[in-house]
């Protein structure tokens, strides 16, 4: 698992395109363009060619976003979490020096 906190912006975009989704969805782009450049004919390889190419592509992008986000929705529990501490700890010094 990678602290993105500790990694610069280059190795975080370099994880990115190294990661097995990525690459899986980049081989199965090529292979629904080699489909397309076959000896497959009519509509019937056409639209092969054109699912082999499109749906990969859509796929990662769609669970890379999911991801993203529940990462943005810990991090947004998290700051909350700490505001309540914080906001709670505040309170109680007030009581104290009252």
């Amino acid at each position: 698992m990678l602290h993105y906190a500790t990694i610069s912006k280059e190795e975080l975009v370099m994880s990115k395109f190294a990661s097995r989704k990525f690459l899986l969805a980049v081989v199965t782009a090529i292979g629904g363009a080699a489909i397309a450049l076959s000896s497959f004919e009519g509509k019937v390889g056409a639209i092969a060619a054109i699912i082999s190419a499109v749906v990969p592509v859509v796929t990662y992008i769609i669970i890379e976003g999911v991801v993203d986000a529940k990462a943005v929705g810990l991090a947004t529990q998290a700051i909350e979490e700490i505001y309540e501490i914080t906001e709670d700890d505040g309170e109680e010094e007030d009581e104290v020096q009252g």
